[in-house]
C-alpha cells in the first residue's frame, strides 16, 4: 500500500474538482480524492483549475499535504493544503 502514498517533491496534476475537493493524478497513474484549501500565507491565491501542476513540498503524516503550484515551468507561490486525501480505487 505505501506506493499510494503522495511523496515530498511529486508532480501532482489536477483532473477533476469539487465545492472544496479535488482529484489528481501523481506519479506511476494514482489518483487521489483530497480536499484542498489554500494555506493560510496563500489566502489570496487564485483558485485552482484543472490540469495545474501541484508540487509536494511537504508530507504530514496525518494524511496532508502542502503543495505549491507550479506555471510555466516554475513555482508561482501559491500554495495549497491537501487533506484528507485517498487512493481512488480502479473500479471508481
Amino acid at each position: 500500500m505505501e506506493s499510494y502514498l503522495i511523496n515530498k517533491d511529486e508532480l501532482l496534476t489536477v483532473i477533476s474538482m469539487g465545492q472544496q475537493s479535488i482529484t489528481v493524478r501523481g506519479a506511476g497513474g494514482f489518483e487521489y480524492h483530497a480536499k484542498c484549501l489554500p494555506t493560510h500565507s496563500s489566502l489570496q491565491a487564485m483558485p485552482l483549475q484543472l490540469q495545474d501542476i501541484l508540487r509536494v513540498m511537504h508530507v504530514n503524516p496525518d494524511r496532508s499535504a502542502v503543495v505549491e503550484r507550479v506555471t510555466h515551468g516554475s513555482p508561482d507561490g501559491c500554495q495549497y493544503m491537501l487533506y484528507d486525501y485517498v487512493p481512488v480505487s480502479k473500479h471508481d
